[in-house]
């Protein structure tokens, strides 16, 4: 995800890689978010956001990413060799249109989804989030707002917004992006108004 319409050229199906500051941020939080079960990354991409995981969490349990066939041949086979070296089921597949493992469902899913298509990748990841998992998307804070998204934010509400105090440089290079951004988690079931913090 990255911001458009400011001289930049848009990446292919909005194809942007997750900074490391970024999922750094996530760090505190990651013991009530992951108590253990099954992971899901849509859009895994690279496999950058797994290959944090791995390092900030000892036991982590079963882990599957999903991804456009046509991004893992343009990204290449070794970022798919290498996770699935490491365990990691990766499915070429549409994440909206993927029905999911059979009797089976995701304990935490965590991702940058492709911006145009946030709110459905919210949507579908919450169909396929185990009862009291964690859903945690980086988004820009834009999308908190939007009148087209006002009764959809009611029947979707969020437990914590983490707002990033710098913004993310997913260029690669040190040039930030133009917005800001924040961590979105949802936490269906859990009581009482949602938690708003910067880092």
């Amino acid at each position: 995800m990255s911001a458009t319409g400011r001289g930049a050229i848009r990446a292919p199906r909005d194809s942007y890689s997750t900074p490391i500051e970024a999922l750094e941020a996530l760090s505190d939080l990651l013991p009530e978010l992951y108590t253990g079960g099954a992971v899901l990354e849509p859009g895994i991409g690279s496999g950058v956001v797994i290959q944090w995981l791995r390092r900030k969490v000892e036991h982590l349990g079963p882990v599957c990413g999903v991804e456009l066939p046509e991004a893992l041949e343009d990204d290449g086979d070794p970022d798919r060799d290498l996770l699935e070296a490491q365990g990691v089921q990766v499915v070429p597949a549409d994440f909206l249109t993927w029905p999911g493992p059979p009797h089976a469902r995701f304990r935490l899913v965590i991702g940058n989804p492709p911006y145009s298509h946030a709110q459905a990748f919210v949507d579908r990841s919450l169909e396929l989030l185990e009862a009291g998992g964690a859903l945690v998307f980086l988004l820009r804070l834009g999308f908190l707002g939007a009148q087209k998204r006002r009764a959809w934010w009611a029947s979707s509400p969020l437990a914590h917004v983490r707002v990033l105090s710098k913004r993310p440089a997913f260029s690669g290079r040190r040039s930030t992006d133009a917005c800001e951004y924040a961590w979105y988690i949802w936490r269906p079931g859990s009581a009482g108004p949602a938690t708003l913090d910067v880092r």
